[in-house]
């Protein structure tokens, strides 16, 4: 029988590269050195494990492949995918030269900075949507913020530590919403586009017969 008990924020190992705040926050990052599949399954070491957290990856540059509830990702260079509480993840391989950074909460606080109720409409892309495509300059915001905030947590001399955490999410956040706007209407126009081919294909087919 799986096993689906809960897999926690505080049992992500330290692998140097990992900055953990108040055991509510966590940012990590490959930067700089080749990670190895085997690397990142001792990060996330979910094994099919229900999460009790959640984590936003940012796929900078290769591949990683992934179970999510059962679906298998394919995580690209200018991709982002969600891992939300309760669902049941596995990694499975990646590529060589593979560069990500990670945000995981385990405060609801900090996601709702993220994503406030002023942006009701990416929440619910969110919850319906693990795995979309970001503009690179997008992206490249995101990764200004997650190291800015990873600087911070690291200076035992910087002290508001959580206003800035708190700050930098929000206007994280409404980038998201940006990237999120993008990626609905790109999944809009495919789905159209689909639709007008089988409405096509149906009228062929008829007027074949």
């Amino acid at each position: 029988m799986e096993n689906k008990s809960g897999f926690s924020l505080n049992m992500i190992p330290n692998m140097g590269k990992t900055v953990f705040y108040e055991n509510e926050l966590l940012l990590a990052d490959s930067f700089g050195i080749d990670i190895t599949t085997e690397d990142l399954k001792r990060l996330l070491p979910m094994n099919s494990l229900q999460v009790d957290f959640f984590m936003i990856l940012f796929c900078l540059r290769g591949e990683l492949s992934f179970l999510l509830n059962r679906q298998t990702i394919q995580l690209h260079a200018n991709e982002v995918a969600i891992v939300k509480y309760n669902d049941i993840g596995e990694v499975m391989e990646s590529s060589l030269h593979f560069d990500l950074f990670v945000m995981g909460f385990s405060n609801n606080s900090y996601i709702e900075n993220m994503y406030s109720k002023s942006i009701w409409e990416s929440r619910k892309f969110v919850l319906f949507n693990n795995h979309f495509t970001i503009d690179e300059e997008d992206m490249q915001l995101h990764l200004m913020f997650y190291q800015m905030m990873k600087e911070r947590l690291m200076d035992d001399s910087f002290l508001p530590k959580k206003d800035f955490v708190a700050k930098s999410l929000s206007l994280m956040g409404v980038i998201m919403q940006n990237t999120i706007m993008h990626a609905s209407q790109s999944m809009q126009q495919m789905s159209n586009q689909r639709n007008v081919l089988l409405f096509e294909q149906f009228i062929k087919l008829v007027e074949d017969n």
